[in-house]
């Protein structure tokens, strides 16, 4: 049997620079958003081309938890090296 995992969601805006969408970007045009972003569409810009922000996202509490740390700060102190 197959096991369940939970699934966590983070809404993200992202914010692009006119020349993008005069040059074809569209995330609405029916293509897969994760498959596009993993792909690197965004690594193409130049500075302040486009922008992406965390709109909501799970209780950091939980996401440490799940990462295994026993608080927000260790977990923040482990990644400040990414």
């Amino acid at each position: 049997m197959e096991r369940m995992t939970r699934k966590y969601k983070w809404t993200v805006e992202i914010t692009v620079d006119e020349t993008w969408v005069a040059d074809g970007f569209d995330l609405q045009d029916g293509q897969d958003v994760a498959e596009r972003l993993k792909a690197g569409i965004l690594s193409y810009a130049t500075n302040g081309e486009f922008t992406a922000r965390v709109k909501t996202g799970p209780v950091r509490e939980l996401v440490a938890k799940v990462q295994g740390f026993d608080s927000v700060y260790a977990m923040d102190s482990s990644n400040k090296g990414n």
